[in-house]
């Protein structure tokens, strides 16, 4: 079903929730009541105002969390969000264009 795809990204620094490290994170693809208010070329180009108001809709982050990731992981979670935008097959495409493994 649409909408209920996941994926999981391992921070390489992990934030604090409390006493808890949090060490990794799960994004939900995002329906599009989660992309309300925010233009879609903007996420894509990973910019960070869409991706600071995206990322507390499908994670379980809260906004100050979001802001405290490191930059390694600020960009492994919004690579994450622009692979649910590829069309079915694309990574196998890229792969095969690159002479990947058969």
């Amino acid at each position: 079903m649409a909408g209920t795809e996941t994926k999981t990204v391992e921070l390489t620094v992990p934030i604090m929730r409390g006493d808890t490290p949090v060490t990794a994170v799960t994004l939900t693809r995002p329906a599009v009541g989660a992309l309300r208010g925010l233009n879609l070329l903007n996420i894509l180009q990973m910019e960070t105002g869409a991706m600071l108001a995206l990322l507390p809709r499908i994670t379980d982050l809260s906004p100050p969390e979001v802001e405290a990731l490191h930059p390694h992981d600020w960009v492994n979670l919004c690579s994450g969000v622009t692979g649910f935008f590829a069309p079915p097959g694309a990574a196998d495409q890229v792969e095969a264009l690159l002479g990947g493994p058969d």
